[in-house]
């Protein structure tokens, strides 16, 4: 190495949050520890855990752990479940039918199964959403803060994004709750994926960046993962896809 400005690693160790913290340092100390002594600059490739099929270059301070540099940061997207429209009441108060009631507790408790669980919330002031995410909470055991954004009502992706700036903070994993066409378009948009989100869907968005605040639409982000009460598939090659789990996703209302 000696002499050397750059050193990449190509690290294909499966993605789980809390074994990765554990196992990185243990792998790739000495490794980290001889590119600090060359002074070499650290280039990180992640092309499993975060990438798919197309790895993005991070660079690492030298004597660095990626994992305590927060390289990515984890965008949780979930649609409302389903409301009724029967109700003489405005657009804002619809409530979930008892079917969207028992699909919300079920995808909490595919998320907490999954490990899934975002470290805050940031969802729409409809009374749909409010129910979802309570409901949400209740299957996944999740304490995470959950902020009401007003702005977050049938946002559009630029006003999503820039809720998720102002509001996202030091987490890693956010969760937004809110509705279509929105949401389908922030994921399309930052994915560059055709994304059909049903209702009580969930989907899971690697994003490569460090600090929320440099969150963009033209941030090219990957899409890890989507679930639906009743299933869910792998979309990246980040790990091992469930067959016997496919969902079916169809466009809906707001």
């Amino acid at each position: 190495m000696a002499g050397s400005s750059v050193v990449y690693l190509l690290v294909g160790v499966k993605y789980d949050h809390e074994v990765w913290r554990e196992v990185w340092p243990r792998v790739m100390s000495n490794t980290i520890e001889a590119c600090k002594r060359a002074g070499a600059k650290l280039v990180f490739f992640d092309n499993v855990y975060v990438y798919g099929s197309t790895p993005t270059a991070f660079g690492i301070a030298s004597g660095g752990d990626p994992a305590d540099h927060g390289c990515v940061r984890t965008l949780f997207v979930l649609r409302h479940s389903k409301s009724g429209h029967d109700e003489p009441v405005p657009d804002e108060q619809r409530r979930l039918t008892s079917r969207g009631r028992k699909d919300a507790r079920r995808m909490g408790e595919l998320a907490r199964e999954k490990n899934l669980r975002p470290e805050r919330v940031l969802c729409s002031t409809a009374t749909r959403a409010r129910e979802t995410i309570d409901l949400f909470a209740r299957g996944a055991k999740l304490d995470a803060p959950v902020d009401f954004l007003e702005a977050l009502y049938l946002a559009e992706p630029a006003a999503i994004l820039r809720e998720i700036r102002a509001h996202a903070r030091s987490s890693e994993r956010v969760m937004v709750v809110g509705h279509n066409p929105g949401l389908e378009s922030l994921l399309s948009t930052l994915t560059g994926e055709r994304v059909e989100l049903a209702t009580t869907a969930l989907a899971e968005c690697i994003l490569p960046v460090d600090r929320w605040s440099k969150l963009n639409l033209k941030t090219a982000s990957t899409l890890r993962s989507m679930f639906s009460p009743r299933g869910a598939r792998t979309v990246s090659s980040i790990g091992p896809s469930s067959p016997s789990l496919a969902p079916r996703f169809r466009p809906g209302r707001p």
